[in-house]
């Protein structure tokens, strides 16, 4: 019982730190378009992770985006 128990509370901080992960990118971005932070003031390994990040995310939109500019009604 105690293993089930442990292994739901990890998927729920498991869950949590994902949706976590989003606001964080929300935030950077935020900070970044209100000039309040320089993307180059970052770590170097952060700017490579935010990076691959903002990269997946566009792959992800336009994988999504099922119809042509031109053909939308």
């Amino acid at each position: 019982m105690n293993e089930v128990l442990a292994s739901a509370t990890d998927n729920l901080f498991q869950n949590s730190d994902l949706e976590f992960i989003r606001v964080l990118d929300d935030v950077i971005d935020l900070l970044i378009s209100k000039n309040l932070i320089m993307f180059t003031e970052l770590p170097e390994v952060v700017q490579e992770k935010y990076t691959q990040r903002t990269q997946m995310r566009e792959r992800r939109r336009e994988s999504l985006n099922l119809l042509e500019d031109e053909e939308i009604l």
